[in-house]
């Protein structure tokens, strides 16, 4: 609108300027005013219809670019260049610093755009684009590390890097230009690089993250000993709790789900149930145990243990009702009370009685 209005201005103010001089400009000087006066309009008309082709461009482009729903169909039979480019930066944004509200819009919105992920672009300028990236991941790579390790850091299973092995040294450098020098022949889709964007973030996050932690043990007293410990790697699926018809029915209320997800369901479904049955039942479980062992006493988390509390403290039964994940209750231990074990331990033992 502010174009259009700045066009009409400058419009009426040459036609003025053209009538003004008339009547003290030559003839040949009102001619000249004529022809820029007549190629003015014509650049006018040009103008304007350039920005009204362009108008829903520019909503498509500044609704992506505010993460909010537009319409796919528009999208379709505008599709240009630019719009590609700003589903692809937009994406790329998302990845690199991830959350909930990216990923949804990512899934729902930008990833169904098929006719933008399968377009190709030539590998070597998309290294190029992402060269501050690379080249950090480079200087990050292990130095004794072996060729393929190394590009397996860089690439993971995006980009097949078999040629590569088969026509370079196993003991050379890797460098940004290496890179570049050997892809120039090989084409990408936004896609392969939207994954590549997504594995140097990860790259870049958990580095940042192996940093903070040997910054931690270098102070931690048992920090040796830490890095030493190896890792446990459990198995997640239990098989004695496991239930067929639990698991039939999973399948049968999400038919279209992926297996891992079924699993997960699967998995969780007796804990979150264990939870809700202790949590129901745990009013019961206290006036248990409060009958069981006379004079114990109740803590929460953050209790300092200084001043406990009575087991009978409506109030305090309360508190520890709703934070029932960190309330235990404690028996008086020898510590506290006199211990008749202890107490007579040097006395004759005594005599068995008569049956």
């Amino acid at each position: 609108r502010a174009v259009t209005v700045l066009a009409h201005v400058l419009l009426w103010l040459l036609a003025l300027a053209v009538i003004v001089s008339t009547n003290v400009a030559s003839e040949r000087v009102q001619v000249g005013y004529s022809c820029a006066l007549f190629f003015f309009t014509i650049a006018i008309c040009v103008l304007l219809y350039h920005i009204k082709a362009s108008e829903t461009e520019h909503k498509l482009a500044a609704a992506i670019s505010a993460q909010e729903p537009f319409d796919k169909e528009a999208f379709e039979a505008r599709s240009s260049a630019y719009l590609h480019d700003a589903v692809a930066l937009q994406a790329r944004d998302i990845v690199r610093e991830p959350n909930s509200a990216g990923m949804a819009y990512l899934k729902t919105q930008l990833a169904p755009l098929d006719s933008i992920w399968d377009e190709e672009l030539p590998a070597g300028m998309i290294l190029k684009t992402c060269a501050t990236t690379v080249e950090a991941l480079l200087a990050n790579l292990d130095a004794d590390a072996t060729l393929e390790a190394r590009l397996k850091y860089l690439f993971n299973d995006v980009v097949d890097f078999s040629a590569f092995l088969k026509a370079s040294d196993k003991s050379i450098i890797l460098s940004f230009e290496v890179l570049v020098d050997f892809f120039k022949g090989a084409r990408w889709t936004r896609f392969t690089r939207l994954r590549l964007e997504a594995i140097w973030a990860l790259r870049k996050t958990t580095g940042g993250m192996e940093v903070m932690c040997d910054d931690v043990l270098a102070v931690e007293p048992f920090g040796t000993m830490l890095r030493e410990q190896e890792d446990i790697k459990g198995d997640s699926e239990l098989p004695v709790f496991r239930r067929d018809d639990v698991a039939k029915l999973i399948h049968a209320l999400a038919p279209n789900a992926p297996e891992s997800y079924r699993q997960s369901v699967d998995q969780k479904a007796l804990p979150e149930l264990l939870k809700s049955l202790s949590t129901e039942g745990y009013p019961e479980f206290h006036a248990h145990f409060g009958v069981v062992i006379p004079g114990g006493r109740t803590y929460s988390h953050g209790d300092s243990g200084d001043e406990p509390k009575p087991a009978d403290d409506a109030a305090h039964l309360e508190a520890v009702e709703v934070s029932l994940d960190h309330a235990y209750v404690r028996k008086k231990t020898i510590f506290d009370t006199e211990n008749p074990m202890r107490a007579g331990a040097n006395a004759a033992p005594a005599a068995d009685a008569a049956p």
